[in-house]
């Protein structure tokens, strides 16, 4: 078998190179690598949960007189928040849950720079955890595990119908204390983070 030549050797290993400071113009110059992230993250929270049959809903906002009954993990903050009740949807409840949340994060919103959730979410398909997060309708976002142990926040268009229906869904099976604004009107959704 014939050896490659120095000059064989020199144009793979030239080739290599300059393929590689391609990839690097691409990824930094051009903002490649956060387009390859953000593809990936819409394609992960835009995933159909048509095989759930299970929505447990987590009540992350305190109640007058309720007392703390478990956590429920916020994963980007790295935290735990007071659970103070739950619900748990099946059936139908279940499918339209689903449904509204993968309708819900296609209406791609400006999220707020906080994170003050009243629900937490966890969707099951059989035993197996599909999906697992915590929403904020007042900050516009919810957090996806972009890559295998990162989470990343979500924005979404709060006062979309599909976000509306998804939030009066919650409420009608685990309602959430409301905050008066100044005007005494109340507030679409504004719990305060435990540590407030």
């Amino acid at each position: 078998m014939k050896k490659p030549t120095a000059w064989t050797i020199r144009i793979f290993v030239g080739l290599l190179a300059v393929c590689g400071i391609f990839t690097l113009v691409v990824c930094f110059a051009f903002n490649g690598a956060e387009d390859y992230a953000r593809g990936r993250l819409d394609r992960i929270a835009g995933q159909m949960f048509d095989d759930v049959d299970r929505v447990e809903i987590f009540l992350l906002v305190q109640p007058s007189g309720v007392v703390e009954d478990g956590t429920f993990p916020v994963r980007p903050y790295r935290e735990e928040y007071p659970v103070y009740g739950t619900a748990t949807l099946s059936g139908d409840d279940a499918k339209q849950a689903a449904e509204l949340w993968s309708y819900t994060i296609k209406n791609l919103g400006i999220q707020a720079m906080c994170h003050n959730p009243p629900y937490g979410v966890r969707m099951f398909a059989g035993k197996t955890l599909r999906f697992e997060s915590s929403i904020c309708w007042h900050c516009n976002n919810f957090y996806i595990e972009g890559f295998p142990g990162n989470y990343m926040w979500y924005g979404f268009d709060a006062d979309s119908k599909g976000a509306t229906d998804l939030l009066a869904l919650f409420e009608s099976h685990l309602p959430f204390p409301r905050q008066k604004k100044k005007d005494n009107k109340s507030e679409r959704a504004t719990p305060r983070k435990p540590s407030d």
